[in-house]
């Protein structure tokens, strides 16, 4: 389905129906089991760059909390939607074009 979209660059994702898109864009199992999900796809460092992205972007988000009285949805609640988001490309680059990771 990905090479539908246009391969890594998504060039064509647009020009798919809403359903294909939502298929190639989101990944439900990589929303509900995050670094462990990338585990057993054999993600190994993404899923620990990822989890550390979480990580960090929730302290900002505590210190922002404690300093101003207010969270912020996107370092809170949005830094999760990272693995979801890039799921299905991280395995798509993984299995057809050999990418597992940056080094």
């Amino acid at each position: 389905m990905i090479d539908k979209a246009g391969g890594p660059d998504w060039g064509h994702v647009s020009t798919l129906p809403f359903q294909e898109r939502v298929t190639v864009c989101f990944n439900l199992w990589a929303c509900l089991f995050g670094p462990f999900y990338y585990l057993a796809k054999g993600l190994w460092k993404k899923a620990i760059a990822y989890a550390g992205l979480c990580f960090v972007l929730g302290l900002a988000n505590d210190y922002v909390e404690a300093e101003f009285g207010a969270g912020n949805f996107i370092f809170g609640n949005g830094a999760v939607l990272l693995f979801p988001i890039f799921a299905n490309m991280d395995y798509f680059k993984k299995v057809r074009l050999g990418d597992n990771g940056w080094w």
